[in-house]
């Protein structure tokens, strides 16, 4: 469960910061601020620049934060661990998963994928899913054991109880466990000639050839007499569909005309 009365993880980041204090080191990854403020950079993202690089200057402005405060590196790191956006140098741009999370129809999904790519979110996941999670106090032990330090490990707890909630990886029953969703859709790479994705439409299947008349038929009964000269037989079998075609055409014309009189 989550704590109600927690301290405020980007205080804490900030301040420490502010302090110049160093960091034990981390052998695990994980963010020091929850999915649902990585969630709200990436909104400011896609408004200030979407999925053109823009300066991590430029969005810092953006969310009226300083771009070396620790609010806005840990918002930052967080968004980058989720999956949400993309960072290079200097400079970020929202990822084909943040763009999921915004799109109404794929935000549920996108949130459940990108939990696990934290990875000691994942590596809780894979210790207690079905399971409740233990205590906050047990809960903070096992996260050193997988290897936050012992400063870090209350921090990394409740960003991990917090959005976990916001994933919905906690059940209505206190169950932890990842829930039931329609993955998100995999964006198909230009130039691609598979599935929905870029490249050239298949072809229009070829028209099936126009049906034989009996006209046509009769001419062609009357090549193949030329072929068969010489053989009796297939002449008199060739002659004969000849005759059969024609009395048949016939006997309709005089139907025909009994009926008009």
């Amino acid at each position: 469960m989550v704590d109600q009365n927690e301290p405020d993880l980007e205080a804490a980041t900030e301040s420490e910061a502010g302090g110049g204090r160093k960091r034990d080191r981390t052998l695990i990854e994980f963010p020091y601020t929850d999915m649902s403020r990585a969630h709200d950079l990436t909104d400011t993202l896609a408004k200030a620049g979407g999925k053109v690089w823009i300066e991590q200057t430029q969005l810092a402005v953006a969310m009226d934060m300083s771009v070396g405060g620790g609010t806005f590196r840990g918002r930052l790191s967080a968004a980058r661990m989720f999956g949400f956006i993309e960072t290079e140098g200097g400079k970020v741009r929202i990822s084909d998963l943040g763009l999921h999370l915004l799109d109404e129809s794929t935000e549920r999904a996108a949130k459940v994928e990108a939990f696990l790519k934290v990875p000691l979110y994942k590596a809780l996941y894979e210790s207690y899913n079905g399971f409740a999670l233990p205590p906050a106090a047990a809960l903070e032990r096992q996260i050193q054991t997988m290897g936050v330090p012992p400063k870090q490990a209350e921090r990394a707890r409740q960003a991990f109880a917090a959005s976990a909630q916001t994933a919905g990886y906690i059940a209505s029953n206190g169950r932890f466990s990842k829930p039931p969703i329609i993955p998100v859709p995999v964006r198909e790479e230009s130039g691609s000639t598979s599935g929905a994705g870029g490249g050239a439409p298949p072809p229009p299947p070829a028209p099936p050839p126009p049906p034989v008349t009996e006209k046509a038929l009769e001419y062609k009964l009357v090549d193949l007499m030329t072929e068969a000269a010489g053989d009796a037989e297939t002449m008199a079998a060739i002659i004969k569909v000849i005759t059969f075609l024609k009395t048949r055409n016939a006997n309709a014309k005089n139907e025909a005309g009994t009926d008009l009189a």
